[in-house]
């Protein structure tokens, strides 16, 4: 299971905290893939109920993107249709959705599609 997971493994993953209380996290990645090296991957944003509105999830977006323009000519996410505020706050910071993958994820009975968003440096 760790291979699977090991390009998050070697990226980078930042915190926002609050009085010394982690409130929020996000991740990047860029494949080991030569052939897709040009791109890179924004993963598990997350910003604690108390958190949000206060502009943190766009302060991590910010920081991951300054990190990946260096390194990459795009960035890629995915999100869940009913997360509104997030959709919001990736559009705010350039993202363009140009996909749904649907029913990506199953909870329950229940089944949730997802954007495909991604933002170009150049």
């Amino acid at each position: 299971m760790i291979a699977a997971y090991r390009h998050w493994l070697s990226g980078t993953i930042l915190g926002a905290f609050e009085c010394q209380t982690l409130v929020g996290t996000a991740g990047f990645y860029v494949s080991p893939d030569k052939r897709s090296q040009h791109r890179g991957h924004i993963f598990t944003v997350y910003v604690r109920e108390i958190s949000r509105g206060k502009g943190v999830g766009d302060r991590l977006i910010k920081e991951l993107l300054a990190l990946a323009e260096a390194r990459v000519e795009q960035v890629h996410l995915a999100v869940v249709l009913t997360a509104t505020a997030a959709i919001k706050t990736y559009k705010r910071n350039g993202f363009e959705i140009y996909g749904t993958d649907p029913c990506v994820i199953r909870i329950g009975g229940v089944t949730y599609d997802k954007y495909l968003m991604m933002k170009k440096f150049r």
